[in-house]
């Protein structure tokens, strides 16, 4: 079982991520006046944007713990003991991270920075060369052919909404 601590670890990334990054661009950029300035519309715009990312970032992170059984931080010392293939990961590898990069999109709408925004960019593309790189090599020493086998059926970031014949055949509701 996951104890508190794997929990506060595994939301340490993300709270730097969403919060303690994008204060800092804006404190430290000459978009600061744009927060007495915000546009109705817009503020609309970005919650919506905010809630979609964070359901799903939510919904990733329970799956991790309840059906992954660790923690979703590949450095930690809790790692998943069971390949996530539920939920959203069915659709798409890596949901998490598109849920922090909706927030950092829905972010960039609301403080209307072009800062928050670029770093959004940034953080996507590093996740892009890191994946590959480093966590999916991991992921294939762990979990061997049943991970290969997901990672041809499963794109990495733009979620097939057909499920290939591997994932209906794991019956994985």
């Amino acid at each position: 079982m996951v104890g508190k601590k794997q929990i506060i670890i595994s939301l340490l990334l993300p709270f730097v991520v969403l919060i303690v990054i994008p204060v800092f661009l804006l404190i430290f950029s000459t978009e600061i006046s744009s927060l007495f300035n915000l546009n109705p519309i817009l503020i609309v715009l970005s919650v919506i944007v905010l809630i979609c990312g964070f359901f799903l970032f939510l919904r990733c992170i329970l799956i991790f713990h309840r059906k992954g059984l660790g923690t979703l931080m590949p450095i930690s010392q809790i790692q998943t003991k069971k390949l996530v293939i539920k939920g959203p990961y069915k659709y798409v590898r890596n949901p998490m991270i598109i849920g922090v990069i909706i927030m950092l999109l829905g972010e960039s709408l609301l403080f209307d920075s072009l800062a928050i925004f670029i770093f959004s960019l940034a953080f996507f593309i590093l996740n892009i060369i890191y994946i590959p790189l480093f966590e999916e090599k991991g992921l294939l020493k762990r979990f061997g052919e049943e991970f290969a086998r997901y990672k041809k059926q499963v794109p990495a970031w733009i979620p097939k909404l057909k499920l290939s014949k591997y994932n209906r055949d794991k019956n994985l509701d």
